[in-house]
């Protein structure tokens, strides 16, 4: 009969306003997009809305977010972070709704929801593996990050710690200059594993400067599965998928109840996938792959 709820009597009703808020500090989208597309589908059927806001990691521009959003009456809070700790300018102790946090630090005993770094790292290495690489290294970020740390935990899993890796920051810029360190140094190696997917790109240059094929010569695998950058590489980039959008859907699944959040002892990780281009060798063999996770 084509009846459509009064949503606003329902708000009023139930002293609701069938609403969420999403704060993140990822001003590019980059995370953010794809955790807001898995929680708002997790949430449409409900009759949730999903309310952005962006910051710049902005301590006080933090509180002034959730202050609006309490002041709409939001029923829960899903704080997404890219690598800046959202949690070290928000104290959201006693705030009255749910809270959880998606690919972000988060206070102790919170919902929290991130992606199995080490499993992904693991994934990458394997395939190298599989496709005949023996000499593996791994160029990655900052080391005191957290995943830095988890990354580098699923590459030592499957060759070792034979060849320490290296540490610069997030970057293109990074990856050419660890060629060109390499180059220097005169180590041998068969395959990159890089901590992210700027990186790679760089290591890329930088064995295209250097004369060096891929894959042939080198096989090269990032992590996070950026692709826009991905598969605009010479040549495309394999690279390790966060399942961002999965995410986002189990925020979803959560935020609102909380029984299921009670279930989330911090954190919750959720796999990760490997999509295989053609900078590693093997992409007429799989597309993509999430592999087994042994924890």
């Amino acid at each position: 009969m084509q009846f459509k709820p009064d949503l606003t009597a329902k708000t009023l009703s139930g002293m609701r306003s069938m609403s969420v808020g999403l704060l993140t500090d990822d001003r590019d989208g980059r995370f953010s997009f794809p955790i807001m597309a898995g929680l708002t589908e997790a949430l449409a059927d409900r009759g949730v809305l999903v309310f952005m806001s962006v910051i710049d990691g902005d301590g006080k521009a933090a509180k002034a977010s959730v202050e609006a959003f309490l002041n709409r009456r939001v029923d829960g809070l899903v704080i997404a972070g890219s690598r800046t700790d959202l949690v070290q300018s928000l104290d959201l102790s006693g705030i009255g709704i749910p809270v959880a946090y998606a690919v972000a630090g988060a206070p102790p005993n919170s919902c929290q929801i991130c992606p199995d770094n080490r499993h992904g790292a693991r994934l990458a290495v394997d395939w190298l593996k599989s496709q005949g690489r023996q000499r593996i290294l791994h160029v990655t970020g900052p080391e005191h990050h957290l995943e830095t740390k988890t990354r580098l935990a699923g590459y030592c899993d499957i060759v070792g710690s034979v060849a320490p890796p290296l540490f610069g920051d997030w970057s293109e810029a990074w990856g050419r200059a660890a060629m060109l360190e390499l180059r220097k140094s005169g180590r041998s190696f068969d395959a990159v594993f890089c901590g992210n997917d700027q990186i790679a790109r760089g290591v890329l240059e930088g064995l295209h400067d250097a004369g060096v094929a891929v894959p042939n010569d080198v096989a090269v695998v990032g992590f996070e599965n950026w692709e826009v950058l991905a598969e605009s590489a010479r040549p495309p980039l394999t690279s390790v998928d966060l399942g961002l959008k999965a995410i986002g859907r189990r925020v979803g699944a959560v935020v609102l109840e909380p029984a299921l959040q009670a279930n989330v002892e911090g954190p919750e990780l959720l796999p990760c996938s490997l999509v295989v281009r053609q900078s590693c060798g093997g992409a007429d063999e799989s597309q993509s792959t999430a592999g087994d996770r042994s924890d």
